[in-house]
């Protein structure tokens, strides 16, 4: 098991989205993107989602491992 820095990001309607992290358990980086992508909860639900191998990639802001974003916002 490892573990990921989530980056996350709800809909930006009407105005601008919430940007949150957290740290997510998973074999795979594209496992703990589905896993976000399962349990995250906002009223305007998620718009992007981006995994990084830590908080010091996402800090240095390194390539991510993988990401995800919402056809519509």
């Amino acid at each position: 098991m490892n573990e990921y820095f989530v980056w996350t990001c709800s809909n930006p309607a009407p105005f601008v989205g919430d940007p949150s992290t957290e740290f997510v358990e998973a074999q795979t980086p594209e496992e703990a993107l589905g896993l976000v992508r399962g349990h995250y909860k906002h009223p305007c639900e998620l718009y992007s989602a981006i995994v990084y191998k830590d908080a010091t990639d996402y800090h240095k802001q390194r390539t991510p491992l993988c990401e995800w974003r919402k056809e519509v916002a």
